[in-house]
């Protein structure tokens, strides 16, 4: 039993006839014969009384038209009921990021939500691979690089650039008189790691050496460049007000800088709510603004 075999029910008995019916449903005659009759046999009853001129219900069929007009009734109410919640701003979104980038996208993230107040808001900050998200219930996601889970729809939102920084006491340390490459191959090495890979400017240096620390927080990371102990491969828009207060120095004058992209992640292309499309846009619209301004030298 299925609802369409209830649909057809409904229609033969409103109509009387299975030819009208059939001619209704775009169905041949015959089908709607054979569906009426399955019907009743996985019920194990007869609903209707065939003569050559008419069509009369059983009482049981009487009793079960009653229930199958309330049962679409329902499937109908709740599909508007649907349908509505899915283009309202009202209820909650579930978000799950990592802190940085909620502090990035705090701005669009803030005037969104003052701009729907029936909207509420869950925000996770996380630390766990797109893997592990599977099994999570979110309504977006904001991560940084490529993801290896294709189960997933990624939106490009932005361009996150990175850059190879020291601290000015590091170099000192270094007696000052080394170049930046051999700076490189000496010193200790920091980077962040990003979609489960090292976020390193691979092509240009290769890693000959493990880094001494790898870390999943940008905010971490500058702290331990700060503190000269290690040459930090970080993000620019973190950096770069340092290198404004002569706290840290670019390497190689910034030759070697390159971007991984943010990206605004959620389970499916489809039916996706209104309420997240327009937040999404919302970060796509400024987000890479507001990064050239914190990333401008």
């Amino acid at each position: 039993m299925n609802l369409d075999d209830l649909t057809l029910f409904i229609q033969v008995v409103e109509l009387k006839s299975f030819t009208r019916a059939a001619e209704v449903s775009g169905l041949p005659k015959s089908t709607v014969s054979r569906r009426i009759r399955a019907l009743e046999d996985s019920l194990q009853t007869r609903l209707l009384e065939r003569t050559t001129r008419s069509l009369t219900l059983t009482e049981v069929g009487e009793a079960f038209l009653h229930r199958a007009q309330k049962i679409l009734q329902q499937v109908e109410e709740t599909q508007q009921q649907i349908t509505k919640s899915q283009g309202e701003f009202s209820g909650t979104l579930t978000l799950y990021g990592e802190e940085y980038l909620f502090d990035l996208c705090s701005e669009q993230i803030s005037d969104f939500f003052e701009r729907y107040p029936e909207l509420s808001l869950t925000l996770h900050s996380h630390s766990e691979n797109s893997q592990q998200m599977m099994e999570k219930r979110f309504d977006l996601m904001l991560m940084v690089g490529e993801q290896p889970d294709s189960s997933f729809i990624a939106v490009p939102l932005a361009k996150l650039q990175f850059d190879l920084y020291i601290s000015p006491q590091l170099a000192l340390k270094a007696k000052g008189t080394l170049s930046d490459e051999a700076l490189l191959q000496t010193q200790p090495i920091a980077l962040q790691e990003v979609a489960m890979q090292q976020c390193w400017p691979h092509t240009a240096f290769p890693l000959n050496r493990p880094p001494r620390f790898c870390v999943q927080s940008p905010r971490l990371l500058t702290d331990i460049v700060l503190q000269g102990k290690a040459i930090g491969c970080l993000p620019v828009a973190y950096a770069n007000h340092q290198v404004h207060k002569g706290k840290l120095k670019t390497l190689f004058k910034g030759q070697y800088r390159f971007a991984q992209t943010i990206y605004g992640v959620y389970h499916s292309r489809w039916y996706v709510p209104a309420k997240v499309k327009l937040l999404l846009e919302d970060i796509r619209q400024q987000l890479p603004s507001l990064l050239a301004e914190l990333e401008k030298s």
